[in-house]
């Protein structure tokens, strides 16, 4: 049996007799009174008849709410039904989904009072849906596999296809660092099902949950098909209870259906790098640290995110070694923290400087400079 058919309508609900209007019924009630009884002969003054007149302006007009429906069926990439997938029925809004936590889902606007409505499909893989506050556009489908699938405005007008779930992907992460713990926090997203609305509805695997081996190989199953961002995450002592968490090296993949997609974390490309920062000596320092930073890939309206290479400790002596780095332009911040300053999120000392790494001829030069290394008034 193939998919039903799923429907979506718009319908009136009638509020004129809600309690707020008790008191306009009862004006109603009056008026209607001193009218049967004027049909009788009986006199009225004219306070009487402005009393009526007034009563029947203020009697509401008929009030009516658009009510969305939709109605279908889930199934997936080979047909059979999808059973106890949650269905959610959006309009202006867009969610994030935990891929730890799918069923913990939430409304990525801040100050959004109500959550979209949603639902669960039974054995047959059926649902209905509605909503009465906005119109909806889109229906948000969660299941095991794949783990989350947006069906766009376009394909809920009229009579289409149940929902097909398309086959899913994975997503394989391949590290070698050899300066880097043996686990290393992950941070997944996906950023774009068309490559053309980037940010809407989000489905993320977030640092604080989820790890890639390192050397090793990390994979991640049940993923839809879309472009997503992965990027590892430094962790820098900056104190007994703190450390800093710095998302690195961003890089975008596409996942495609029945495929397995990769991105590496390695240093086999590039040219190692030592430095030092003066201006630091005889400091006592509650720690430093410097950034290695360039522009990552281009994303939404062909823009680039500023992401990190490194994130080097470095002590009073200032001195670091940078690992084998690719060929590009980079820009490096010094941030600094004396151990007698109050405010230890607050560097002490400001330095910057931009530097090229070719792929041959001679070591990099610093430009850009000015001022480096030294303290802030």
């Amino acid at each position: 049996m193939g998919p039903r058919s799923l429907h979506i309508a718009a319908e009136t609900v009638d509020r004129r007799y809600t309690m707020k209007n008790l008191k306009h019924v009862l004006y109603v009630a009056i008026a209607s009174f001193y009218v049967w009884s004027g049909n009788f002969g009986a006199t009225t003054s004219a306070a009487e008849n402005d009393a009526v007149q007034n009563a029947a302006e203020k009697v509401p007009k008929e009030e009516s709410v658009q009510i969305w429906r939709v109605s279908g069926r889930v199934v997936d990439h080979r047909g059979l039904s999808v059973e106890r997938a949650e269905v959610i029925l959006l309009g202006e809004e867009s969610i994030m989904v935990n891929a730890d936590r799918p069923d913990k889902w939430y409304v990525k606007q801040r100050g959004q009072a109500k959550r979209p409505p949603s639902t669960r499909t039974d054995e047959n893989g059926e649902f209905s849906i509605r909503r009465s506050d906005k119109p909806g556009n889109r229906l948000a489908v969660i299941s095991s596999d794949p783990l989350l699938w947006i069906v766009s405005g376009d394909k809920l007008k009229g009579r289409v296809v149940g929902i097909r779930l398309p086959a899913s992907g994975s997503l394989s992460i391949q590290c070698d660092l050899p300066r880097k713990p043996a686990t290393l926090p992950i941070h997944i997203q996906l950023r774009t099902f068309d490559g053309i609305n980037w940010n809407t509805d989000v489905l993320g695997y977030h640092w604080g949950n989820y790890s890639i081996k390192n050397p090793g190989e990390s994979v991640f199953d049940n993923l839809p098909p879309a472009r997503y961002s992965v990027e590892r995450v430094e962790e820098t002592q900056t104190g007994d209870r703190r450390i800093l968490m710095t998302p690195s090296e961003r890089q975008l993949v596409d996942v495609v259906s029945n495929e397995c997609a990769t991105v590496a974390f390695n240093r086999k490309v590039g040219r190692p790098i030592a430095g030092r920062v003066r201006g630091l000596e005889d400091t006592n320092l509650s720690y430093a640290y410097v950034s290695i930073r360039y522009w990552g890939p281009r994303e939404q309206s062909g823009r680039r995110r500023d992401t990190a290479f490194d994130v080097i400790p470095i002590k009073s002596d200032g001195r670091f070694t940078i690992d084998p780095i690719p060929p590009g332009d980079y820009r490096l911040d010094v941030f600094a923290v004396r151990r007698t300053t109050v405010n230890p999120r607050r560097s002490d000392y400001h330095g910057r400087l931009s530097f090229t790494v070719t792929r041959e001829g001679e070591l990099p030069t610093a430009r850009d400079a000015p001022g480096n290394g030294a303290p802030k008034n």
